[in-house]
């Protein structure tokens, strides 16, 4: 599996050395809880979901900005274009996607699949 411990995944989901990417982990929190709601897939896969959500939940600050997404980013064709992206405080580019992502999950957990 490509999900890091800590429940996020990586800027290059292949490349554990690079830095753990909140918008990207939120994205796939949010397919997994959405996928599973709407009984596309089995409800086991939600524990993943829920692992990403303890991540995202570290990269929430108190104020509600959320931190260490990537900057806007065209195709790179190298590691090191990846590697070099910014990660401005509390980047508008993640915002949308963590809010999708505790929604579906919150609507997991209001349906009842979550238990």
């Amino acid at each position: 599996m490509l999900q890091a411990s800590s429940g996020l995944w990586h800027q290059v989901l292949d490349h554990p050395e690079l830095w753990e990417e909140t918008s990207c982990t939120a994205m796939f929190a949010y397919v997994i809880a959405r996928a599973v709601n709407r009984g596309w897939i089995d409800n086991s896969n939600l524990e993943v979901a829920r692992k990403a959500l303890d991540g995202l939940n570290q990269k929430i600050t108190d104020e509600g900005a959320i931190l260490d997404v990537c900057q806007g980013t065209a195709i790179g064709y190298d590691l090191e274009f990846y590697e070099q992206r910014k990660r401005p405080f509390d980047d508008p580019h993640g915002q949308g996607a963590v809010l999708l992502a505790l929604t579906e999950l919150f609507l997991a957990t209001d349906t009842h699949l979550i238990q």
